[in-house]
């Protein structure tokens, strides 16, 4: 079944409790229905400014609510004390006309949440969760000086880094070689995976390393015995056939400089 949906007012909108869900996209003056809706709290319903709670996503847009909040609490309080100074079409004016409460009640809930507005919870996402770690770090198990951060990189660079060094540097001159052939770095590890979204699966499957090394190691021994077998049958015949010196004599210095290359000592 659905809800219809009902224009939103924010100075004459029913204040509802639980759950409301107001859709506006950019331009329409979320920072003035915001600011309007919390004067309504606090003078309408009695709400200790210092329980108000207003979320945001950049440190700018939380000092700018803070701003714009304060400012609506003074115009408010101006505007009771005196007619002058604002238009009667202002839905500020009208919102007051239409005020169930004493004008006396009104004009103390706003003095009170002047003098707290300081004290008034308007965070940022991760300034939000911050307080609540730093409040709450008993019940949630975490340190008393933990920080959250909205940049991961440095977190995720010292992972690749415990990684390097658990993994690569206990390996041998060999070993590394292979494993760094591509990836020479920590960082360029990390920039290889970093744009790997979440539900991206990866192959081949992940395999031990020191088992692939191995399985590697033996294969690289494997063809070695057979490429030294190879090049002595060769080498055998190759004075019975018509070839020059030099030829022999550059074989035997590229066989030595091949097997170099198959060295697998550590």
């Amino acid at each position: 079944m659905e809800t219809a949906l009902i224009k939103f007012d924010s100075a004459n909108t029913e204040l509802k409790t639980g759950i409301n869900l107001i859709e506006a996209s950019a331009g329409t003056g979320k920072t003035y229905a915001i600011a309007m809706l919390v004067l309504r709290f606090v003078v309408e319903q009695g709400v200790d400014i210092k329980k108000v709670l207003v979320l945001t996503f950049t440190k700018a847009a939380t000092e700018e609510l803070k701003d714009r909040i304060r400012k609506r609490l003074l115009e408010a309080r101006q505007a009771l004390i005196s007619k002058d100074g604002i238009d009667e079409n202002d839905p500020l004016k009208q919102w007051i006309k239409g005020l169930s409460i004493d004008p006396q009640l009104a004009s103390q809930r706003l003095n009170l949440a002047l003098l707290d507005i300081d004290q008034a919870s308007i965070f940022t996402l991760h300034g939000f969760c911050q307080r609540v770690l730093s409040d709450f770090a008993l019940q949630s198990g975490q340190l008393f000086d933990s920080e959250l951060s909205g940049d991961i990189s440095s977190i995720k660079q010292a992972c690749s880094d415990d990684f390097w060094r658990k993994h690569i540097y206990p390996l041998s001159a060999w070993e590394a070689s292979i494993i760094t052939a591509d990836y020479a770095t920590p960082e360029q590890l990390q920039a290889s995976v970093d744009s790997i979204a979440d539900d991206i699966k990866v192959l081949p499957e992940y395999e031990n390393l020191t088992d692939k090394l191995s399985e590697l190691k033996q294969l690289v021994i494997t063809y070695k015995v057979s490429i030294i077998n190879s090049l002595q049958a060769i080498q055998k015949v190759l004075p019975e056939g018509k070839f020059k010196k030099t030829f022999i004599d550059e074989f035997d210095e590229k066989k030595q400089t091949l097997l170099a290359c198959l060295d697998l000592s550590p």
